[in-house]
């Protein structure tokens, strides 16, 4: 059953589809962890409540529970595949902490060198062995490492370097991508990382977050990559998110409970989630999320009614919790049956 949460009229806004608790927050980073039913935020320097904090929170109410101070601002989180552990990388300092979520403690520290980290991922099979993009001289490395440990192979990228990277769900290649659109396909072997074939340009059409599901990489303009089952990257698919490109279209998540693709976008300071069927990626609707709001950086799901969100407005950066009040069938087929309801700008009203 649902908890209530009686919350104060001033944090409550009424919006078409639900409900949104704005919290005045700089979260550089955001994830909903179900195993402990907790929202995880990392908190930037400029934040007047929790600078260079990793929190955790009720992800229902936004109540802060616990604290973690760091020694830098953080950068990216990521949680291991069991949910137990989360790392974070830092925005300038050369180190990756290793925390255990049960105690909320830092367990192990991974030092990477002169560099500060780019990105980062966690080897699917080996939640110990992380593959980092690791800046350096004269130019970043992508680099694997085994229990802490760096080894040997690694391969230089040059002016061009992977900010995003994506690894199989077998460990054994990766993908990382450019914020000039180029790829780059590697091999993840026992020595290290090395390249699997050619560096591939302007393989997505633009920059921005990518992410894994079922083994294909996925963007911010809806472009379904298939790079690892063979040499040639393959586009698969291609959801119409072409219908915003006037919008600013960031944040992606794939839904397990909506079988569906979700982005996060704005259009006129409003903040919204649209909705992508993932057997024949067409567009299902989109929720209002907020308004005098910029555009939606991060799209965690919680549940089917409840949404995580990082935004800012004019004020401060925002994390949102959106609590989604109406039934499936309104909110993702009636535009089916109305197709006017699509209007001028691609948003079900």
């Amino acid at each position: 059953m649902k908890r209530i949460v009686l919350l104060p009229l001033a944090m409550i806004y009424s919006l078409v589809w639900g409900q949104t608790i704005k919290i005045p927050m700089d979260a550089v980073s955001l994830e909903y962890n179900n195993y402990f039913n907790k929202a995880y935020a990392a908190v930037g320097s400029y934040d007047q409540n929790y600078p260079n904090t990793l929190i955790q929170m009720d992800p229902y109410n936004g109540t802060v529970e616990r604290q973690l101070q760091l020694n830098g601002e953080p950068s990216v989180i990521k949680t291991t595949l069991d949910k137990k552990h989360m790392y974070l990388s830092f925005l300038s300092v050369p180190r990756i902490l290793k925390i255990d979520l049960t105690t909320f403690s830092v367990v192990d520290t991974i030092d990477t060198g002169g560099g500060a980290v780019i990105s980062f991922d966690i080897i699917p099979t080996n939640e110990n062995n992380l593959v980092v993009v690791r800046d350096g001289e004269p130019y970043p490395t992508v680099c694997l490492y085994k229990d802490g440990v760096l080894m040997t192979k690694q391969v230089q990228t040059g002016i061009d370097y992977p900010s995003e990277i994506c690894i199989k769900s077998d460990g054994t290649r990766l993908f990382g991508y450019s914020p000039s659109g180029d790829g780059w396909i590697m091999n993840v072997v026992d020595t290290g990382i090395e390249y699997d074939s050619i560096l591939w340009d302007y393989i997505f059409p633009s920059s921005g977050e990518i992410k894994l599901h079922n083994d294909l990489i996925y963007g911010r303009f809806g472009i379904l990559l298939d790079a690892f089952s063979d040499s040639i990257p393959k586009i698969v698919a291609w959801m119409p998110i072409y219908k915003f490109l006037y919008v600013y279209c960031t944040g992606l998540e794939y839904s397990e409970i909506h079988g569906c693709y979700l982005y996060g976008h704005e259009n006129t300071m409003h903040a919204y989630i649209s909705f992508f069927d993932a057997q024949n990626f067409n567009y299902l609707g989109s929720m209002d999320v907020d308004d005098n709001s910029d555009a939606v950086h991060d799209v965690t799901v919680v549940d089917y009614d409840d949404f995580i969100l990082r935004s800012f407005d004019t004020q401060n950066y925002m994390c949102l919790l959106f609590h989604h009040e109406t039934k499936k069938s309104r909110v993702f087929l009636e535009w089916k049956n109305n197709k006017e309801k699509w209007g001028n700008d691609g948003i079900v009203r």
